[in-house]
């Protein structure tokens, strides 16, 4: 048996964790899509289809705003490979900096995977054209950043006040 063979088995075993993850996701995402597709036709035929596309946009932002805490959590505070990079000569603003580019982007591949196809059966159902898909794609990439940053301060007085206390 090699050295190495068994961290080569937990990174595949993870990889597919991910992946799993992902596309279960997914697939939570494609089945909003039958209720978006009967929502427009009632809310088109009085003219009001953008409220869809406006409560598909609140509804993202809320799931971010719950999800954050638990991503914020998890890597600021629970994660224990702050130690390795205090002794390299990096400013500690960049470490926090980069830490919180991480949850951003874990918040945006699961804003992507669960609305997007929603957003894509709205314009489908719409008739918008190339440039409205690309519009929503960088919508969803900037959505995560305000109730990120939000609940990342939230966050951190909480942990600033209990630590205080002790």
């Amino acid at each position: 048996m090699e050295l190495g063979a068994g961290r080569t088995g937990g990174k595949i075993k993870g990889i597919f964790k991910v992946l799993g993850l992902m596309l279960v996701l997914l697939l939570v995402g494609i089945s909003f899509t039958p209720i978006i597709i009967e929502l427009y036709k009632p809310l088109q035929s009085l003219g009001m289809a953008d409220l869809l596309l406006r409560l598909l946009l609140f509804g993202a932002s809320m799931l971010v705003l719950f999800f954050a805490f638990f991503y914020i959590m998890s890597v600021f505070y629970f994660s224990s490979d702050i130690e390795n990079y205090l002794y390299l000569p990096i400013k500690p603003g960049s470490i926090v900096l980069s830490k919180f580019f991480v949850v951003m982007f874990y918040e945006i591949i699961t804003t992507f995977v669960l609305f997007y196809p929603s957003i894509v059966a709205f314009g489908y159902m719409d008739g918008q054209n190339f440039g409205f898909y690309i519009k929503a794609l960088v919508a969803i990439i900037l959505l995560p950043i305000v109730p990120l940053v939000i609940m990342a301060i939230l966050c951190m007085r909480s942990e600033e006040r209990r630590v205080g206390k002790e």
